[in-house]
C-alpha cells in the first residue's frame, strides 16, 4: 500500500510528488482522552505500512524550574521528589497506553521533559529521530484558552519538516 503525498518523500524531504510509505510513525500524546483520539488512525497506518510506532509524551517541568511557583505550592526541597513521581506515573501510563492501543505491533514509548513550551521538545525529538510521519490530535481549543495554552498541533504542522496528520477531537 502506498499513499501519494503532495511534495513529500520518505524521510520528509520535499521534492515533488513521491510515493510515501512511512516506516516510523510518531504519535504525540498528553495521555488525555482527547489526544487518544489519534491512536486509531496511527494504529491503522502502522498496520497498513508495517511501520513502527513511537508514543511520545512530555512532562512540562517549566513550573518546576521557578522556586515559589503558585502552581506547584511545594517547598523547593521537594521538587526533585515531585518530578520523579511525575516521571514514574507518566511512564506507567505510557506503558498502559501501549498495551491497550498498540499491542501486537512494533511500538515503543518515549518520555521527555519539557522546560519550555512542549512543541519545542516534540520538534527536537522529530529532528533527532528517524520519523516519517507525525500523528497528533488537536484538542480543539479556541478563543482565550488557545491564546493561553497555544496549539501544539498547529506548531508541529508549521515547524516540522515531516508530514503531519492532525486528528480533530470530537
Amino acid at each position: 500500500m502506498t499513499a501519494r503525498v503532495e511534495g513529500a518523500s520518505a524521510r520528509g524531504h520535499y521534492t515533488g510528488m513521491a510515493d510515501f510509505a512511512p516506516r516510523s510513525i510518531l504519535v504525540t500524546t498528553d495521555l488525555s482522552a482527547a489526544s487518544m483520539q489519534a491512536y486509531p488512525a496511527a494504529r491503522s497506518l502502522a498496520l497498513a505500512f508495517q511501520a513502527t510506532v513511537t508514543l511520545l509524551t512530555c512532562i512540562d517541568i517549566s513550573m518546576h524550574l521557578y522556586e515559589g511557583s503558585a502552581a506547584l505550592e511545594l517547598p523547593s526541597e521537594y521538587l526533585p521528589e515531585a518530578l520523579e513521581g511525575a516521571r514514574r506515573s507518566t511512564e506507567e501510563a505510557l506503558k498502559a497506553h501501549l498495551l491497550q492501543h498498540f499491542s501486537g505491533m512494533q511500538a515503543r514509548h518515549e518520555l521527555r521533559e519539557a522546560a519550555r513550551p512542549v512543541h519545542h521538545t516534540i520538534l527536537e525529538f522529530i529532528q533527532q529521530s528517524d520519523v516519517d510521519l507525525v500523528v497528533t490530535a488537536s484538542h480543539g481549543r479556541t478563543g482565550f484558552s488557545r491564546v493561553l495554552v497555544g496549539s501544539v498541533a498547529e506548531q508541529i504542522v508549521r515547524l516540522s519538516r515531516r508530514p503531519t496528520l492532525i486528528i480533530p477531537t470530537i
